[in-house]
């Protein structure tokens, strides 16, 4: 990592290029910045982890990475496209088809069967439905819950879910997003859920892995880190 002029600069040839991010929630002197200005490159296929204190605005880069939410202002390019202005429904397609995303609640639909879970990204695409029940199922026994396709997701253990739930968000390519992927698991349980995401998404080697954490033990399994405090990226 090079820092120049508060700038950070990660990697060459970015996938996901920041340029004075800054994300304000309220108005006035009520306003609140949880991201201010924050300039940052990274490459394709690379792994960060970012880290920081709680209201350090960690989870608030990911929901802007993920376009789950919007800037107030500065630009935010994935893949050389610019969408920190996407209309609505551009950014539903992006979420739909380019970033998986991993939440510590699991977020998958409990009514559904974990097989139907995993395929939801697929609904509509009818084209490639073949193609992509094959890698849906794949994914599935990749982190060992392909025993467990027609059980509904509700009746899962925390683990079995974040792994359900690490098969839906690999189904995309070229993101993965993950907001303390081991925030409700157990020490043992999230070792083995961190070492699932690491080696899947090295196995593409085009995939871009972000992990928010506030774990240290997490932090360390990456080479490549960013530190926020008070919305700022710390050298």
């Amino acid at each position: 990592m090079a820092t120049t002029t508060g700038d950070v600069v990660l990697a060459p040839s970015p996938v996901i290029r920041a340029d004075k991010l800054s994300r304000t929630f309220g108005e006035g002197q009520r306003g609140v910045s949880a991201l201010k200005g924050l300039t940052c490159d990274t490459a394709a296929g690379s792994q960060w982890a970012v880290t920081g204190p709680s209201g350090s605005g960690k989870s608030t880069l990911l929901y802007l990475l993920g376009a789950l939410d919007r800037p107030t202002a500065g630009r935010l390019t994935v893949g050389g496209r610019d969408w920190s202005a996407l209309s609505p429904a551009d950014r539903a397609l992006y979420r739909y088809t380019t970033v998986g995303l991993v939440f510590q609640e699991f977020q998958l639909i409990e009514s559904l069967a974990v097989w139907d879970n995993v395929r939801l990204p697929f609904v509509g695409r009818r084209r490639e439905r073949r193609m992509h029940e094959e890698r849906a199922r794949w994914l599935l026994e990749a982190v060992g819950m392909g025993d467990h396709l027609p059980r509904p997701a509700g009746v899962l253990s925390g683990g079995e879910k974040q792994r359900g739930a690490l098969a839906r968000a690999l189904v995309n390519d070229p993101l993965l997003l993950c907001d303390e992927p081991t925030g409700n698991l157990d020490q043992a349980t999230g070792v083995l859920v961190m070492d699932l995401i690491q080696q899947l998404a090295a196995a593409s080697p085009a995939k871009t892995l972000v992990v928010i954490t506030h774990d240290p033990g997490v932090a360390g399994r990456f080479a490549h880190q960013l530190h926020l405090r008070d919305g700022e990226l710390v050298a």
